[in-house]
């Protein structure tokens, strides 16, 4: 109670002497700071209780942008899959190689190839990708004969 007096700075909602509450009545200041704190106790578990319901199926639009090259080979390939699995998900595909605002752009993620520039959006490496140079023997002898 001694910490709540000091961190409130009103009348003591609750009147006490020491640690030891000498009545049950609270004060004005006390019965409002303690409406108020129900109020917020009711719409912490409600917000939990939006995640909390494992029983629901996956449902909603998903935004999602990725490169054309894994887009078409990677992606693409596995839709039907994932949207016979998951039917309540309708997913909004962009194919693109240039960088878009997931702000202004609406976008739930993205998946992009390289080094991300600095930014305050949270990033997870996925996996590596082999790169390979390759040339026909034309292009390579052209290549020989400049340098």
């Amino acid at each position: 109670m001694t910490m709540l007096n000091e961190r409130v700075p009103a009348k003591p909602p609750f009147p006490d002497k020491g640690d030891v509450v000498l009545r049950r009545r609270k004060t004005p200041d006390g019965a409002a700071f303690y409406g108020r704190c129900l109020r917020l106790i009711a719409d912490m578990d409600e917000t939990e209780n939006l995640f909390r319901q494992s029983t629901m199926a996956p449902a909603g639009t998903l935004r999602v942008d990725l490169p054309a090259r894994i887009g078409r080979l990677i992606v693409a390939p596995a839709l039907p899959e994932f949207l016979e699995r998951y039917p309540q998900i309708n997913i909004e595909l962009g194919i693109t190689d240039r960088i878009v605002n997931l702000v202004e752009d609406r976008v739930d993620c993205a998946l992009r190839v390289g080094l991300l520039p600095d930014s305050d959006l949270v990033a997870r490496p996925m996996f590596e990708l082999p790169l390979i140079n390759v040339a026909s023997p034309a292009y390579a002898c052209c290549l020989q004969a400049s340098a």
